[in-house]
């Protein structure tokens, strides 16, 4: 029996044609893994106030029929989507490995793919690593942002490595728990999962480089955001390290 793997993809006020993104790299990447594996597609509805109507997701799920909607009304975060997710997909006990990432699969779906391998093969937690063409599209704020998160990381909270940052990370069961662990709710939660599986002697956990689809917008981050962010980092610091 093929093993299956859950793609957990968060989605928060997305355009109205988001449904049909999905749609299609979710049937190239289960067309690429052949018999390798069974995917499950869950989509988290992050407290969207708008484009998550009743006939998109139901064409969506008639299109996909191992796939599920759930979600909530208020807007919480990525990570706390990731994590009522994980409740969810625990609960029906079915699914042994689980990748998460963006409604619109930002990265290579060669990437997913090879994540994927990395859990059959064994690995516990799978990371992410961005390369320099990904920094080339950032705004100047964004690169000095991510210049001074890559330092933090691997200065003051010692990580294996310092891109904890990528949004494309995969998990077995134990990673699953590990994840399940974290506390914050938006963009650090990546960062506080690395944290924790890279303290855990028993985990296996890998580093595999990957890459943007070409024409991917990426989003800039406001003062607000960014200074909530810097808290976040100083809770995980005390608290972790």
């Amino acid at each position: 029996m093929r093993p299956t793997v859950n793609i957990i993809l968060p989605c928060y006020n997305p355009p109205p044609d988001w449904a049909d993104t999905v749609l299609k790299y979710y049937v190239k990447l289960q067309a690429m893994l052949d018999n390798e594996a069974k995917l499950h597609l869950t989509i988290v509805n992050d407290g969207s106030e708008y484009n998550m109507g009743e006939e998109i997701q139901n064409r969506l799920v008639r299109n996909i029929p191992d796939s599920e909607i759930i979600g909530y009304l208020e807007n919480k975060g990525k990570g706390y989507a990731l994590r009522y997710a994980l409740h969810a997909v625990n609960a029906r006990n079915t699914v042994q490995y689980v990748i998460y990432s963006d409604w619109d699969f930002p990265f290579e779906l060669k990437c997913v793919k090879d994540m994927i391998t990395a859990l059959l093969e064994g690995a516990d937690v799978v990371a992410g690593k961005r390369n320099d063409s990904y920094c080339e599209q950032l705004s100047v704020k964004r690169k000095m942002v991510s210049s001074l998160s890559k330092w933090l990381n691997k200065y003051l909270l010692n990580l294996p490595d310092c891109d904890a940052q990528s949004g494309l990370k995969g998990m077995s069961h134990k990673g699953c728990e590990i994840f399940l662990q974290t506390k914050i709710n938006r963009f650090l939660f990546d960062t506080e999962f690395v944290l924790k599986a890279s303290h855990c002697k028993d985990i296996c956990l890998r580093i595999l480089p990957v890459q943007t689809r070409p024409g991917i917008t990426l989003s800039d981050m406001g003062i607000n955001i960014l200074r909530k962010e810097f808290l976040n980092f100083l809770s995980i610091l005390f608290r972790h390290v």
